[in-house]
């Protein structure tokens, strides 16, 4: 992001000792105010309710059936009406059973390494990785690859042997409920389009639609870099840690590095999802002191889910902390751990990750700097322009 003092051009040279401060502190100032700011966007009411519908419909028919277990198991399946909101109905029609894919792949994945630390923190390196690469070049959008990392994490919780800290699940009844809740994510996205209106809408604006292809531009390389190298520092120091829910961890770290390619602007917003995360952990001590199950526990998840999706496109740091609590609830739940028993410990993950995202932007803005400083040193006036039309790592 470049700012009007680097490309107004109304000079041909400054004044060597004349450093132009106030446009970066005006820019500052700005991004702080707009990062507790609810922007203005279209109503979200629809959408929603698509969202919360689609998560609702599987934990209330299992929770019905009396097999709650099994329908918070779906739920992790029903977080695919996320993805691609912006898009027409008809282009997510397309789109979206390929995420499908994706999640089944991270599920099964995540099914086979589970018994093993070692395999699995490599596994969830892996998912990590490719899902980061593709979902940035692909210009996926918010939620990117937080869920193949939760779907990986969470079905390997589920379906490893009790001996092992494990829910005991069947892989084949784990994988059938995240394919219930995929399928019910999918049809409620489709299923507005039986309104002719709808379907009129829906039309103009497929019609409309770009391209999906790959790009690996300058701005995914450098978010692509640093979600990569958090990554690695984050599966290794778990390893060093003995740290088996990994994803707790990465799901910290993706929510703050995988939005901004500038880094002042990663920065702020990194201590802003950092604030957002702190407070829906104190949330999730609050849902865990209340300890909720049966219809409570269903409602909760479904006012969580409405809240941030009501929230994710007017304040991202802010919607942390619904989606957070909310997540944290379903993979605890449904792996039948206690929620009181695990507050200290995903406290501890969340806040190694926010850790190492911060640590990633104040390692990349300290290198920004020495090189510049060493190029101005070599050439003053190449050092400046340089600082002036390169203010992005």
């Amino acid at each position: 992001m470049q700012r009007s003092s680097e490309t107004t051009g109304a000079s041909s040279e400054p004044s060597r000792g004349t450093p132009a401060t106030p446009a970066r502190h005006s820019a500052t100032t700005a991004a702080l105010i707009d990062l507790f700011t609810l922007h203005k966007v279209e109503p979200q009411w629809s959408s929603a309710l698509t969202a919360t519908t689609a998560m609702a419909l599987p934990l209330l028919a299992f929770t019905l059936a009396g097999q709650l277990t099994l329908g918070l198991t779906a739920s992790l399946g029903s977080f695919l009406v996320l993805h691609l909101p912006d898009r027409s109905r008809r282009e997510r029609a397309v789109r979206l059973p390929v995420m499908m894919a994706g999640f089944m792949l991270a599920a099964v994945i995540g099914i086979v390494t589970g018994t093993s630390l070692l395999g699995g923190l490599a596994a969830m390196l892996a998912v990590a990785v490719v899902a980061s690469l593709l979902g940035l070049g692909f210009a996926v959008g918010s939620p990117g690859s937080m869920f193949y990392v939760l779907i990986t994490g969470a079905m390997g919780a589920l379906t490893a042997p009790t001996s092992l800290q494990g829910a005991g699940l069947n892989a084949g009844v784990a994988l059938g409920m995240l394919v219930v809740g995929m399928l019910t994510a999918y049809l409620v996205v489709l299923a507005p389009l039986i309104v002719p209106s709808v379907r009129h809408r829906d039309a103009a604006m497929y019609a409309s639609r770009l391209p999906w292809k790959f790009a690996f531009t300058a701005d995914v390389e450098r978010i692509f870099w640093r979600l990569t190298i958090a990554t690695v520092v984050a599966v290794s120091v778990s390893a060093v840690l003995d740290l088996h829910r990994v994803q707790w961890v990465l799901l910290a770290i993706i929510a703050i590095l995988q939005k901004d390619s500038e880094v002042r602007l990663s920065t702020l917003r990194a201590l802003h999802r950092v604030l957002g995360t702190a407070v829906a952990l104190l949330l999730f001590y609050l849902i865990a002191l209340w300890d909720p199950d049966g219809w409570p526990l269903v409602a909760l998840i479904a006012v969580l889910m409405f809240l941030f999706r009501i929230l994710q496109p007017r304040n991202l740091g802010l919607s942390l902390v619904a989606i957070t609590p909310m997540a944290l609830v379903i993979a605890a739940k449904g792996a039948g751990e206690p929620l009181i028993d695990i507050v200290a410990v995903r406290v501890e993950d969340t806040s190694l990750g926010a850790g190492i995202a911060v640590l990633v932007l104040l390692a990349v803005t300290a290198t920004r700097r020495v090189s510049a400083g060493r190029s101005s040193k070599l050439h003053p006036w190449v050092g400046l322009r340089r600082r002036r039309t390169s203010r992005r790592v």
